[in-house]
């Protein structure tokens, strides 16, 4: 509806008709020009506004123009001004009469859309940037690898960097999926009891290198006593390794990064603080919204997609818990504060977390993978661990040696030609080896609709590419195992 009802007339005059125009700057007088124009309306917005107005006079044209008003309060709304003109019989303007629309909703909502769309630009240039560096770097270690080699050196500097290289792609990827489930509610916690300073080891260990290769100086704080939480493990020390991280990218080389532990009043309270670059009053409110970053140059050398922090608000948030960001300002270093419930009746006894690796029992492995570089690379260590290995590069392929090689597992891509992973899945439970074979998906696929699809397939396991093959090598003697006292009833 129209905020105002206004006539002006060519000596410059206005009336207003609006019984609400107390509301609007420089409506108290009834009749007004120039003066009056320049206080209603945003100083940004004058030129434009009286550019239209002229227009209008000499051409006679419908006026509109899009401008911000100042109410009475000193703040300003967008509105819609639009006036068309009133002529005598000879056909000469002998006033205008015009109404002035808020608007401000809709451009408020535009403005947010693109804000909205210049971060998606940026986050997009960003993400070839980031993607670019590990594969600029494992391009690199290719011909550093094959140059060793033939000068009979060893291979230990350029595998480290593949070693590093993969984890920060991989890393990049689960941040971008897991930002995907988040949005449409899709990620499901595992909690279980966790023994909080196993977590915390974990995700130390995890960014070391990072930490290290920046000559930072890491002080950890934990309590004597066992914390236990009600956590899934692997999520929570997501949450911690993203702050360390985070802390060791905004921090200059050979800083000081601490991590440190409390028990409060039923919750833990865990505190990781750095003396970096810090963060503005400005940013400070929207450090855990998604894309954003302190720093979005060009010679930035942070890195990251200004993903990791809103994973951090939303996985604690799920675990019943609160994150805060602190900061005195730019080079004043940062704070994040995550606080979380303690488990009613925590003790000692053994909780989830702690790594148990089991003894390798040798198997019969059916590999299916049409990348030939994977397959080849996967058959190789899984040779090196003792195990009696087959390839294959499609679904048909699959039947075939499935019959004749009879595998105790198989390791399935999803992916393939000529069939696909899960109607592979389905004709092999339909067979012979129905209770023989362990079907493991290792796939690129990773939506729950795909673990879904897994399932209905008679998969046992649903693994995402790239995969930790010290964790398959747990996989698959955890499997066996299972397999094994299954058959033993």
């Amino acid at each position: 509806m129209p905020h105002l009802v206004w006539t002006a007339f060519p000596d410059g005059s206005v009336d207003y008709y609006n019984a609400r125009r107390e509301e609007f700057a420089g409506f108290e007088a009834s009749a007004g020009g120039a003066g009056d124009l320049k206080r209603m309306v945003h100083p940004d917005d004058v030129t434009a506004t009286v550019a239209a107005w002229r227009l209008a006079n000499e051409t006679g044209c419908e006026y509109e123009v899009e401008h911000r008003l100042g109410r009475a309060d000193g703040a300003f709304y967008w509105h819609v001004s639009r006036a068309v003109p009133i002529r005598d019989a000879s056909g000469r303007i002998v006033k205008w009469y015009g109404t002035a629309t808020n608007i401000d909703a809709r451009k408020r909502v535009e403005q947010a859309l693109v804000e909205s769309d210049q971060r998606k630009t940026e986050f997009l240039a960003m993400l070839a940037h980031e993607l670019r560096n590990p594969l600029a770097a494992i391009s690199n270690a290719i011909p550093a690898m094959r140059l060793r080699l033939a000068q009979g050196e060893g291979l230990e500097a350029p595998i480290a960097v593949l070693e590093r290289q993969v984890k920060n792609s991989s890393r990049l990827l689960d941040d971008l999926l897991d930002v995907a489930r988040l949005a449409r509610g899709t990620i499901q916690l595992r909690s279980e009891r966790v023994r909080l300073q196993t977590v915390i080891a974990s995700a130390v260990e995890s960014q070391r290198a990072l930490i290290d290769g920046a000559g930072h100086r890491l002080s950890i704080a934990l309590p004597d006593d066992p914390i236990d939480v009600d956590a899934d493990a692997t999520r929570m020390e997501q949450v911690i390794a993203n702050l360390l991280n985070n802390a060791a990218k905004y921090t200059p080389e050979h800083g000081c990064i601490s991590l440190v532990v409390e028990r409060g009043s039923g919750e833990v309270i865990i505190r990781v603080r750095d003396d970096g670059l810090g963060i503005s009053a400005e940013l400070l409110p929207h450090v855990f919204d998604l894309f954003v970053q302190a720093d979005r140059s060009l010679n930035r050398a942070q890195g990251g997609l200004g993903l990791g922090l809103a994973l951090v608000r939303s996985l604690v948030a799920m675990h019943g818990g609160s994150v805060e960001a602190l900061s005195e300002g730019p080079d004043r270093g940062s704070e994040f504060v995550v606080r979380l419930p303690l488990r009613p009746g925590s003790t000692s006894s053994a909780v989830a977390g702690a790594p148990h690796p089991p003894s390798v029992r040798p198997c019969r492995i059916l590999v299916v993978e049409d990348n030939l570089d994977a397959a080849e690379m996967l058959c190789e260590v899984l040779h090196a661990h003792g195990h009696v290995v087959e390839a294959v590069h499609d679904g048909p392929s699959a039947l075939r040696a499935a019959s004749r090689f009879e595998p105790e597992l198989v390791l399935l891509d999803i992916g393939l030609p000529g069939m696909d992973g899960y109607e592979v899945a389905r004709r092999l439970r339909r067979g012979a080896a129905e209770h023989a074979a362990i079907l493991v998906a290792l796939t690129g696929y990773g939506q729950e609709s795909d673990r879904e699809c897994s399932r209905s397939a008679g998969i046992n396991v649903h693994l995402t590419k790239p995969f930790d093959l010290a964790s398959l090598e747990r996989v698959i003697q955890d499997l066996l195992a299972a397999r094994q006292r299954q058959l033993a009833l």
